[in-house]
């Protein structure tokens, strides 16, 4: 477990019903949240020390995405998500990254080796952001 994952873990039992992200979730939520969404990745085939770019706004998706990577054991790689095709088709492809998790409302990413996962929240676990 990281050093993050630990702090995390000792404020979700110190303030549960806290709240943590811009007064959307509780540390209670954002914890469920992340751990849905870690069984989710693996469940999509993710493997401890695979990447995740994480292309999405800053919002509480993002702080549950961030979590959820590294619970599953992995890493993300953040994209900004008004990157051109090209240029994101190249951080892609230079980071490893495997799976990709979008925000809703951007476009595919470019073809690739990587897996799209945007609908991963959407059809994934329910109490998602």
């Amino acid at each position: 477990m990281t050093a993050l994952l630990t702090q995390f873990a000792a404020q979700v039992a110190r303030a549960p019903d806290h709240m943590a992200v811009d007064g959307a979730m509780t540390y209670r939520q954002l914890d469920a949240a992340s751990d849905a969404q870690a069984r989710a990745l693996v469940a999509q085939g993710l493997r401890p020390g695979e990447v995740v770019a994480l292309r999405m706004e800053r919002s509480a998706a993002l702080v549950v995405a961030i979590l959820a990577v590294l619970k599953a054991q992995a890493l993300y790689f953040p994209l900004g998500v008004a990157q051109p095709a090209a240029r994101l088709a190249d951080l892609l492809a230079r980071s490893g990254a495997r799976f990709v998790l979008s925000d809703p409302g951007l476009p595919a990413p470019p073809d690739g080796p990587w897996v799209d996962l945007r609908d991963l929240r959407a059809g994934g676990e329910a109490g998602l952001p």
